[in-house]
């Protein structure tokens, strides 16, 4: 409920001092209430070395914290993006369902494979980066005068080579033999 009332007043995006606003901020207090009478419970029913090993229920304590000092601190400029952290709560129900718990293990150890990927792309892009400031630097400054101008033009290009306006300069034909 608490991140559907967050995506509703994403999207909403509510004037100061609306109603929408005010039925938002009653929520906030809302749900800040009944995450610290939540976390109470949990903390006297677990006692604190069970509650203190829970790495959940640490989560839970810095969230509701962070909720509570914020809604403490309304008059404070900037802290109300503080209560947003209570939308991360929705990642308790990977440590409650098992087909969650199965989809973030995968998406874990998939992390080290697509950096890896990531970094050869980058060497790839970067050595054609260097070959485009040396080939056209003088010929098209604009794209490729300096390597982070050149670096950003190659990924351009590799993203989207249909809606670029990048086609109909004389290197292009050149880029496509070579990528």
């Amino acid at each position: 409920a608490n991140f559907a009332a967050n995506v509703a007043q994403a999207e909403l995006q509510p004037a100061d001092g609306s109603p929408a606003q005010a039925g938002f901020a009653a929520a906030d207090a809302a749900f800040t209430g009944l995450f610290a009478a939540e976390l109470a419970l949990n903390l006297f029913a677990n006692w604190w070395r069970p509650f203190a090993s829970d790495a959940w229920s640490v989560f839970d304590l810095v969230v509701v914290a962070v909720s509570l000092l914020a809604l403490g601190l309304d008059g404070v400029p900037g802290l109300s993006f503080l209560r947003l952290i209570r939308t991360f709560r929705v990642l308790r129900l990977f440590g409650r369902l098992p087909a969650f718990r199965q989809i973030f293990r995968a998406l874990t150890s998939a992390i080290q494979p697509v950096a890896n990927a990531f970094t050869f792309l980058f060497v790839v892009c970067a050595i054609f980066a260097i070959v485009g400031c040396t080939l056209f630097g003088p010929a098209d400054p604009d794209h490729f005068l300096t390597f982070s101008f050149a670096f950003f033009t190659v990924r351009r290009l590799a993203r989207c080579f249909r809606c670029s306006p990048l086609r109909r300069r004389p290197w292009y034909f050149v880029h496509w033999q070579v990528w």
